[in-house]
């Protein structure tokens, strides 16, 4: 997320928390509990976008190098291992099949890595419990796996990371463009009929509405409030 899109959402947060506080003023208003279920689902949308994203502030798709190198490191780490078991454990065999340097790994083609490196993790896999004393996890197993997978992605797609990220970013940009336009549409308002009435609380979310931002906003039948972006009510 960009600034702007990081001030929106401490903008939605706040919304939201001002009216969870204040729900038995407004709990008995139909259209508000069905305008305030939907903003609900929709910041439920957005967080789950923002996991998927995964560190959203990173603004560049990994780099097939960055992962091919860590794939190495990993790979002569649990080879290591393998090798320490097969060596104790006499079977020659097994030493033959990981006996790889780094240096081999690093002159290796993507294709040939990618298949010396899945050949090491079966054979770990398959070696698991006896490995453990050796230090090797499970999890461990599991992100050398995911490790592999992402460096094949890279080696035979490199664009699709960059293509992925830029559907990500899509999606965010227009679920932003929901969650305003239910905020703008439905809550500004339905907070309107709370002016006189509940005027701490109508002040309250207000405050929150201003969060991040900098222009002019009109509330139909409310003073001006500011905002980055200029629109009105209706």
């Amino acid at each position: 997320m960009d600034k702007k899109e990081e001030d929106k959402k401490k903008m939605y947060l706040a919304v939201q928390n001002v009216l969870d506080s204040n729900a038995n003023i407004w709990k008995g208003n139909s259209p508000l509990v069905m305008a305030k279920a939907a903003f609900d689902g929709k910041l439920l949308e957005l967080n789950n976008l923002l996991f998927l994203e995964g560190d959203n502030t990173k603004d560049k798709a990994p780099d097939k190098s960055e992962v091919g190198i860590k794939l190495i490191e990993t790979t002569v780490e649990i080879s290591s291992m393998i090798q320490k078991y097969a060596v104790e454990s006499k079977n020659k065999e097994l030493n033959v099949k990981v006996n790889y340097t780094k240096s081999d790994l690093e002159l290796s083609r993507d294709s040939i890595l990618k298949d010396i490196c899945q050949s090491i993790y079966d054979l770990a896999n398959e070696n698991v419990e006896q490995l453990k004393s050796y230090g090797l996890e499970k999890e461990q197993l599991s992100a050398y796996e995911t490790l592999i997978n992402e460096f094949d992605t890279l080696a035979t797609d490199p664009l699709e990371p960059a293509r992925k990220m830029q559907e990500e970013r899509k999606s965010l940009s227009a679920l932003i463009v929901e969650i305003d336009e239910l905020i703008d549409d439905s809550l500004d308002k339905l907070m309107t009929a709370y002016k006189a009435a509940h005027a701490d609380f109508y002040e309250t979310y207000r405050s929150a509405r201003l969060l991040g931002e900098v222009k002019k906003v009109s509330m139909k039948g409310s003073l001006d409030i500011e905002s980055s972006e200029e629109y009105e009510i209706d």
